[in-house]
Order: structure tokens, then sequence, then C-alpha cells
């Protein structure tokens, strides 16, 4: 539960929707239109299933959490490439009818939209990557952090020079907070040679990337890392305190995009000066709220039906 009581939810509602509305956030990183492949169950090495479903839906990390943070009420503007293409067309224009500034998506000639092969099976998905127009962002688009002046930075997985201007990015009391999601860039050779860590204030990872990074990370008091674990909640790690919440008793339905969702609303949670459990509370229902609905901005929702939700009982936050 969130708060308390229903005096204190309101003025915590009102709080963060007035920070939301005054907030601007720049996202960097992929665009990609997802293929779903969904069967019952996946083969055996050298074996066959049958699809059931296959399902075409705007995806990528950068824009998931550009539309999610759009949905709360965040002005959001986007940093990414696609193709000169179908896709990309149909990509960018989801965006913007989501809300989000695409005035500087960069448009690659001669090359593909990004796209994501993602089988699906019971509990089971993964994804392969065709990279794509996103291998091709330019660094020059780094010039709108000082046009946009966002007071955060959300960075997924652009080109790795990217990551390497971002961490070169100075600090200073006008200078936005910066967040990484580094996905298919979760590596510790990528983070080491970049210095990405000593520039941004949040690590958000999941699982599996934790895994990847722990030969950094087990030395790092001074970095806040958050780490989502599906079934198993969500965990808030600085310093010596690691701070943890359980996670919610939904029906799932598809976990696409829910990583993604969780970010942009610990984001607003942050700017708008929650503690670190409210922070992972809201992000959990956020992210619940996505894995609830298919598509992985299928469960997008506005920030006061978002606070609503996440002030109920746990055993109650069942998104609808």
């Amino acid at each position: 539960m969130i708060a308390p009581d229903s005096a204190t939810v309101s003025d915590m509602a009102r709080t963060v929707v007035a920070c939301a509305a005054n907030s601007r956030v720049l996202v960097m990183g992929s665009l990609n239109m997802d293929i779903l492949l969904e069967a019952r169950s996946l083969p055996e090495n050298d074996g066959a299933a049958v699809l059931d479903h296959v399902r075409r839906c705007p995806g990528g990390h950068a824009g998931n959490c550009a539309a999610a943070l759009a949905a709360l009420g965040v002005s959001v503007r986007i940093l990414a490439a696609v193709g000169e293409d179908a896709e990309g067309a149909a990509l960018e224009a989801d965006l913007a009818d989501s809300g989000v500034d695409t005035s500087h998506i960069q448009h690659c000639a001669g090359v593909a939209s990004g796209a994501v092969y993602i089988p699906v099976a019971a509990d089971r998905h993964f994804m392969l990557l065709d990279r794509g127009a996103n291998d091709h962002l330019s660094v020059d688009l780094m010039k709108e952090i000082d046009d946009f002046r966002p007071h955060a930075l959300v960075l997924f997985d652009p080109p790795k020079s990217l990551i390497e201007a971002t961490a070169r990015l100075p600090r200073g009391a006008t200078s936005p907070d910066i967040y990484w999601c580094p996905g298919a860039f979760a590596s510790s050779v990528v983070a080491a040679q970049s210095g990405i860590l000593d520039r941004i204030d949040v690590l958000l990872i999941n699982a599996v990337e934790r895994r990847a990074l722990a030969s950094l990370l087990d030395e790092r008091s001074d970095l806040e890392i958050v780490t989502t674990r599906g079934a198993n909640g969500a965990e808030m790690r600085m310093s010596k305190s690691t701070i943890s919440v359980e996670a919610l008793p939904i029906e799932v339905v598809d976990t696409i995009g829910c990583g993604d969702a969780f970010l942009a609303a610990y984001v607003v949670a942050k700017m708008a000066s929650f503690g670190a459990k409210d922070r992972l509370a809201l992000g959990n229902v956020y992210g619940a709220s996505v894995a609830s609905q298919a598509g992985a901005r299928g469960g997008h929702t506005g920030l006061p039906q978002l606070l609503e939700l996440a002030a109920r009982p746990a055993t109650s936050r069942r998104p609808s």
C-alpha cells in the first residue's frame, strides 16, 4: 500500500500529478516492431512447434517507456532512429498518437527499421533482435539535451557511441538525473569501457542483466540499483541498504514492456520525491497493468488511476 489513508493519497496524488505535468523527460534508445510468435510450448533443438498466434505491435524499450511516461502526463521527447519504411512510419505515428514528441526521430535511408522476434510460450519468452536503424542513431542528437533541458534522461540501448557520450556528460545543479536500462548492452565490458556507471544516477535491470553486470555492481555503494524480478517483485539497493516489494497477484497475459512501464513510473515517483518503497510500489503497479493486457503498451494508464490502484491493499490491486 503506497499511502496509509485517503487524505494522504489525495495529497500525494495532487503533488505527483502536478510534478509530472511540469516535468520534461528525454528518452533515448531503440524503436522496434515487435513480432510476437505465440505457441503452447517451445520445441527442443531441431524440433518444431505450431504457432497459435502471430502479432505485430509497436515496441522498442525507448518507445515503450516514452509512451508510458506520456500517459502519466509527462512532457516526453524521444531520440531514436527508424528506417524510411512502413514499419518506421507506423512506429513514429504510434508514438505521436501517444503524446510523445517525435520531432527528433532520425530517418535512416537504406536501412530497415528495427525488429524484435519474440517467441512466447507459457511463462517463457525471449527476444531475437534485428537492430536495423537503431545502430545508426547519430551522436549529434545529443545536443538535444541542452535544447530540451530535461529533468531526467532515460537511456536504454542506443549505439555504444551514445552510451559513451552520455558517460561524458557534465554534472551540475541543472543536470538531469540519468537512468540506464541497458537491455542487450548489459555487459560488464560495455559498462566498464564506457564509464557509464560513474555517470548515471539509477541503474534499472532485470535478474538476467544483474548477473551479466555482477562483477561491477558488487563493489558499487554509490549507485541506486533497481532490479525487477517478475513474479518475485522488485528491489532497490543503495549503499548497504536494500528495500524490496512483492509482486502483485495478477493473471499475467503478456510480460513484454513491463520493465519499461515500471521505469516510467519509477522516474515520475522519484521526480516527485517519493521514498524508495513507494517508488518501487508504483513501478510494480504500472508493470502489472501492462502484464495484465496484451501488447507492450496495452496497460498504459493515467497517473490518477495508477495512484488510486497503488493505494489499494496489495491483494486487491488487480488492474482491469
